[in-house]
């Protein structure tokens, strides 16, 4: 039995139907633009966009955060290039051999598992 009450439960009830009704009229929409351009009409199928608020030109703009610079130690370099070796050669090989380079790389380590791989090919 549900333990939440009956106010809640219409609550939730309505968001439901309200998101499903947004969700119909969207696909709708989506529907009625890709049969546009397939016949033919291109002008009925661009998307519009709105022009941003008075405010929101106002607003002074605020720069985003760019993508984090990795920095890499020599070793860290040397490791990713090996281990971007061994999982090349793991690819390319049936899973039964896999298995075998993979029980290699754990008993003597990646390097040896790549010799033993590339032996394999």
């Amino acid at each position: 039995m549900s333990k939440t009450s009956p106010d809640i439960e219409s609550i939730v009830r309505d968001f439901a139907t309200r998101i499903e009704a947004v969700v119909r009229a969207q696909l709708s929409e989506n529907l009625s633009s890709a049969f546009a351009v397939l016949a033919g009409n291109k002008t009925s199928a661009k998307p519009t966009v709105a022009e941003p608020s008075k405010a929101a030109k106002a607003a002074p703009a605020v720069a985003a955060p760019g993508k984090r610079k990795l920095k890499l130690t020599p070793k860290g370099t040397a490791a990713r290039k090996v281990q971007g070796q061994y999982l090349g050669l793991l690819r390319g090989l049936r899973p039964g051999v896999r298995l075998r380079v993979q029980k290699v790389a754990r008993e003597k380590g990646v390097a040896e598992a790549i010799k033993f791989a590339s032996t394999l090919k």
